[in-house]
């Protein structure tokens, strides 16, 4: 049996990357990188959080444990899968749906990469991110 552990992290410009494993030794430092992240501080900071990893050592989970968390600490928190998102935004009128994901204060978008985006798909996503960065957390 695997257990969770966090390969590293690093700041990149305003991205805190999580890079996920299924190993057993790194569990003190994942301990400590998930309590930092628990503090909330990163929604504070606009700061985005990215888990990487592969299927089935967690990401998912610690985003909605840190979407319950966020939700407890009085934030406003939506909860969606890149799939679901792209599509409500490409179809018409997207200009009344798009609130929807500017308007909370952590983003948690789940399965990004899991399939390919059409251009269109692509260029929605990126105004999504674009249209939050710096007063938001992703």
């Amino acid at each position: 049996m695997y257990q969770l552990g966090i390969v590293g992290d690093d700041v990149v410009g305003d991205v805190l990357v999580v890079l996920l494993a299924e190993r057993g030794e790194e569990l003190a430092s994942a301990k400590a990188t998930v309590d930092d992240l628990a503090s909330l501080a990163f929604i504070d900071s606009a700061t985005n959080v990215v888990f990487l990893g592969p299927p089935g050592v967690g990401k998912t989970h610690l985003s909605v444990a840190l979407g319950l968390e966020a939700l407890s600490g009085g934030h406003s928190v939506y909860f969606t899968t890149m799939a679901k998102m792209t599509s409500e935004l490409l179809a018409p009128p997207w200009r009344q749906r798009i609130r929807k994901y500017l308007a909370p204060k952590l983003l948690v978008i789940d399965e990004i990469g899991y399939r390919q985006l059409s251009s269109q798909a692509a260029s929605v996503f990126f105004d999504v991110i674009s249209a939050r960065y710096e007063t938001a957390s992703v």
